[in-house]
């Protein structure tokens, strides 16, 4: 599973060098500390070949 994921990569790492050409579906859970997420989110427009994601958060997001 990748309930840990957050321990195990310590530092965002590229998606292309991981697994973004095998993405199809993304479920994010957000609780805090968002910057990084922008940048996931620029690679996944760049490499990935998504069907689907959703975006849930704890945190309130500004319009």
């Amino acid at each position: 599973t990748h309930d840990d994921i957050e321990n195990e990569l310590p530092l965002p790492i590229s998606l292309k060098q991981a697994f973004a050409s095998e993405l199809r579906h993304i479920n994010l859970k957000i609780f805090a500390g968002t910057a990084w997420v922008l940048t996931f989110f620029e690679d996944l427009l760049r490499y990935s070949q998504l069907d689907r994601m959703t975006i849930s958060s704890y945190e309130g997001f500004a319009d």
